[in-house]
């Protein structure tokens, strides 16, 4: 039996379990699946600040408790660093391919965006789909997928190996009185003969045990089990884990286990914002009654109205007094502190707030800074470049079976990361130099890397510019250099210049 099968196991969504809203029954997910579901609603939801993240006990005066934006800035700063500066490049007619797709489907772009989200939610997922009506070269295309469509279906005896993936679509009819049926795009294998061969069906189906197999009520058959066609031989949908665990087949979101804490940030923020806010404006007691009369002298009963420009007037040998209320935040802003760089040190989160410059210029110094956060991305890195290797391999598939492209078994894509820190330029600079100056390189080769370092463009012919400044030096030098002999006189010419003598006439020299 999977550990799934047990609903009180603990699971990557055991901490966020508590705040979402059981009562929105899911019947059209697997049972299994709808705490996966509920998460990624509720894990967006922590991510916006949005009102139902957290129920907080205490409000301000104007009935909106307060959301400190930790969750969203620790989110946007590991996804930045989580495989930053990916680069996909290819040799000859496959490159070629790749830099058409790429430009066309806006690859990059799509995949960092999925990614952010996959960051917040906990999975992201990228599908391959081919239109053959399409005009040849813009056949194949590439799509982010909601991982709340996403239901895989894995080997018993291996969690880690998909046999089957459904993509599912809830279908609500504008209609009223209509029932709500799946649309359901089903990936599976098969042998035909000897080979192992991808099946596809899309059809639409009741959304009630749309999983359970034979059972399931199909409505639709709009395709058919299609074999699709050769050299395809993998499920073209590719399913990268944030954050991922071993013997878990989904990842988790980079706010799971913190969700309580930041739930007390937001609390202790929206105390504060009360306390000052009762601080300003007073907190006062009196024993006498309430008024008989508003102001304009009808009589009724209200309650007391504390505001600039009203007079309080209360019955004689009453008191009204002002309660003394907070007069120091400081343990506020101390616990807030507190509770926010314990976050921020608990997800690995660089703060390059919290950086001074002498850290900042010292590449050491800010390596050991930053390598928290370049531990916990090394193994989503690796993960992640697997993963998109073996999408862009099996995208070579889709531009033959599709595109009539063909490639050598050896054609493959490169995948290369950026650095994650930025260089320092100066350092390498002075390091280039020290080997110009000992003539360890050339000149050219140093010009190129003051290309890649600062994007000065050399003219072609720079060597002859510099060698034609050197002589034109030289032979003005030349033109002035004293003769020998002369202690520094510069030449006859101006040796012969008149000078005056003492009777206010010249003579020469």
């Amino acid at each position: 039996m999977s550990i799934l099968d047990d609903p009180e196991t603990f699971t990557p969504y055991s901490t966020v379990k508590p705040l979402t809203d059981q009562d929105e029954m899911l019947v059209w997910v697997p049972e299994l699946d709808r705490d996966r579901i509920l998460a990624y609603q509720k894990y967006e939801e922590i991510y916006w600040s949005h009102k139902t993240a957290f129920k907080l006990k205490d409000v301000t005066a104007d009935g909106m408790p307060l959301y400190v934006p930790n969750p969203m800035t620790i989110c946007d700063a590991t996804s930045h660093f989580f495989m930053k500066g990916m680069e996909i490049t290819a040799d000859g007619a496959l490159g070629e391919a790749w830099k058409a797709f790429n430009d066309r489907e806006e690859f990059l772009p799509k995949f960092h965006e999925a990614k952010h989200s996959g960051v917040v939610r906990g999975d992201f997922l990228l599908h391959i789909t081919a239109d053959p009506t399409k005009p040849e070269g813009t056949r194949v295309s590439i799509n982010s997928v909601d991982p709340a469509m996403y239901f895989p279906e894995l080997d018993d005896d291996n969690l880690d190996r998909v046999i089957a993936v459904n993509l599912v679509e809830l279908i609500v009819p504008e209609e009223q009185g209509q029932e709500v049926t799946i649309r359901r795009q089903r990936y599976s294998y098969a042998l035909v003969g000897t080979t192992r061969k991808v099946i596809s069906q899309l059809a639409v189906y009741e959304a009630k045990n749309w999983w359970k197999g034979e059972t399931a009520v199909q409505l639709v058959a709009i395709t058919p089990p299609t074999v699709l066609p050769d050299p395809i031989a993998t499920i073209p949908v590719y399913a990268y884990k944030n954050k991922p665990w071993q013997g878990q087949p989904f990842g988790s979101s980079e706010l799971r286990g913190h969700e309580a804490l930041q739930a007390r940030i937001n609390q202790s923020a929206t105390d504060e914002d009360v306390a000052l806010a009762l601080e300003g404006l007073g907190v006062y007691a009196t024993d006498a009654p309430r008024p008989s009369v508003n102001m304009n002298g009808v009589e009724t009963e209200v309650a007391w109205v504390i505001a600039p420009g009203q007079v309080v007037e209360v019955p004689t040998g009453s008191s009204f007094r002002r309660v003394e209320g907070l007069k120091d935040v400081k343990p506020f802003q101390d616990h807030l502190k507190f509770l926010t760089d314990a976050m921020y040190e608990a997800t690995a989160t660089f703060r390059p707030s919290a950086i001074d410059a002498q850290v900042a210029e010292s590449g050491i110094a800010l390596a050991i800074k930053f390598l928290p956060t370049t531990a916990k991305l090394e193994e989503r890195d690796l993960l992640g470049v697997a993963k998109t290797q073996q999408m862009t391999h099996d995208l070579k598939a889709w531009f033959m079976a599709y595109e009539s492209l063909n490639f050598s078994e050896t054609d493959e894509m490169v995948i290369t990361l950026g650095d994650k820190l930025p260089e320092n330029r100066v350092d390498k600079l002075n390091v280039l130099n020290n080997l110009l100056d000992r003539k360890t390189i050339t000149k050219e080769f140093y010009r190129e890397q003051i290309h890649e370092l600062y994007g000065i463009e050399f003219p072609a012919d720079m060597d002859q510019q510099v060698e034609a400044e050197i002589r034109a030096s030289m032979e003005l030098m030349q033109e002035f250099a004293p003769e020998p002999g002369n202690d520094g006189a510069t030449d006859n010419k101006s040796n012969n210049k008149s000078r005056p003598n003492e009777s206010g006439g010249t003579e020469a020299k």
